[in-house]
């Protein structure tokens, strides 16, 4: 035996020194910590997961609403409204905004964004369309990088500024989606 040992054996009673009814309490006390942190994560992840469900159903139901009837940049503001019910799980205080681009094929088969909508309310920095703005050749897709002349594309866009309950990393990525679809009015 070690000195070391030698002299706790001769200090401390033997009772003491073999009992070892402590021990599950001293493994539980390192094993709590670590249960905590993956409870906790497992439930921001979670939350992760299913804000960018609703991210990608509000985009969708947005493009969808729009592409059902003829609107235009004046009267798409009801439409814009569903976003606020899809989103409904979720804190929009100044984290979300939807914008809706009509695209349409011009004379040389390219897509050129005609109007443009957007809702929401963003405190700093509010994020502008990737496709890009009136009058500009819409970045979309390759497949719908010839438009033929009148064909129209609506696309809508949201972003939504997150907030992590445990987890700060959420805090920093911005959630975008992007939704294109055909209107179901225009019957060329």
């Amino acid at each position: 035996m070690t000195r070391s040992l030698c002299i706790l054996r001769r200090l401390m009673p033997a009772r003491l020194i073999d009992d070892e009814r402590g021990a599950v309490a001293a493994e539980f006390a390192f094993a709590v910590p670590l249960i905590v942190l993956l409870l906790v994560g497992g439930f921001d992840y979670g939350r992760y997961i299913l804000l960018h469900q609703k991210v990608q159903r509000t985009t969708s139901t947005i493009a969808d609403l729009v592409a059902r009837e003829e609107t235009d940049a004046t009267t798409v503001g009801p439409v814009l409204d569903a976003a606020q019910h899809v989103m409904t799980s979720f804190d929009l205080d100044d984290r979300l905004i939807v914008i809706v681009t009509e695209i349409r094929g011009d004379n040389n088969d390219k897509p050129v964004i005609t109007w443009q909508a957007s809702d929401g309310h963003w405190l700093v920095d509010a994020p502008s369309s990737k496709i890009g703005e009136v009058g500009d050749e819409a970045a979309v897709p390759a497949g719908y990088a010839t438009l033929p002349e009148g064909e129209i594309l609506i696309a809508a866009e949201t972003y939504y500024r997150p907030s992590g309950f445990f987890l700060p990393q959420f805090n920093d990525e911005l959630v975008y989606h992007r939704s294109l679809y055909r209107p179901r009015w225009d019957f060329r």
